[in-house]
């Protein structure tokens, strides 16, 4: 007796081998009609960008030179004070307004562009 033999009953289902009509799932094309494309807000939004780059600029230009302001910033957020930080790096020059998040390893800083409908905004992530 082969002991690797299944003592299973071998089960076919049965098929049918069905004629396809290739015409049968041809898809129709159809010709959609879209709505003209209108740039102002992407021209609007590009350009708050470009402001928005301008404070980036400032703030990692400041970090980088500054090595009281990296350590300031540092101390804050190890001690959990927000509003330090943020004052911190709202201080720099720039004229935007901001979120700050951090944890051990990395600041995170959102600038937002200040219009009543923001269409813009610039996340830095930094490691420290």
């Amino acid at each position: 007796m082969n002991p690797y033999q299944n003592h299973y009953p071998v089960y076919y289902t049965p098929y049918m081998l069905v004629p396809v009509n290739p015409l049968q799932y041809q898809q129709q094309i159809v010709s959609r009609q879209y709505p003209d494309v209108t740039t102002k807000k992407f021209q609007e939004s590009s350009q708050a960008y470009q402001n928005l780059i301008n404070d980036s600029q400032i703030i990692s230009q400041r970090f980088a030179e500054s090595g009281n302001l990296r350590r300031k910033v540092m101390r804050a957020a190890q001690k959990s004070d927000h509003n330090t930080v943020v004052h911190l790096i709202q201080n720099t020059g720039i004229s935007h307004p901001i979120e700050v998040s951090y944890n051990p390893d990395s600041i995170k800083v959102t600038i937002m562009d200040i219009e009543e409908s923001p269409t813009s905004k610039l996340i830095m992530a930094l490691r420290w």
